[in-house]
């Protein structure tokens, strides 16, 4: 039996102890996902590796994890100067945090029930893929500090 095996089964994945980092798309197209817990060994996490998981609701993280940490759903590094991945269940509006300075690759990707998305004066760049996938973005507004937009 292969991992595609039981991909569309999947409803809650825990990352134990000892896994150092979760690649890019290692948890992606995981059709009934809802729910991920990252315990404190995991200290790198690339672009978001959630995106076509439409059923996600959120994502915790042990609070003794020294790099990661959710706010609402939302998965911020520990400083929260960056958002990696915005649950795709979430919908309405959103407002970014102020001193978030980056919005990461593919952070909200597929969010197909947010309707809008406020940046602060502090949001300096937004990663590729940030918003794709997003068909109910009424409008955005960049903040004239922004430096750098993704493709």
């Amino acid at each position: 039996t292969h991992w595609e095996d039981y991909r569309s089964t999947i409803q809650s994945v825990a990352v134990e102890e000892g896994v150092e980092s979760i690649g890019r798309y290692s948890l992606s197209k995981i059709g009934e996902l809802e729910r991920v817990s990252i315990l404190s060994s995991v200290a790198a996490i690339s672009s978001n590796p959630f995106t076509k998981c439409h059923k996600l609701a959120g994502i915790t993280i042990q609070r003794s994890n020294p790099r990661y940490a959710p706010e609402g759903g939302v998965l911020f590094n520990k400083e929260k100067t960056l958002i990696l991945s915005c649950p795709q269940t979430m919908s309405g509006d959103y407002s970014v945090p102020e001193g978030v300075e980056k919005i990461g690759e593919g952070a909200f990707s597929g969010c197909i029930g947010l309707t809008s998305v406020t940046l602060t004066s502090s949001v300096i760049r937004i990663g590729v893929s940030a918003f794709e996938n997003f068909p109910n973005l009424g409008s955005i507004a960049l903040p004239s500090e922004l430096e750098v937009i993704g493709s």
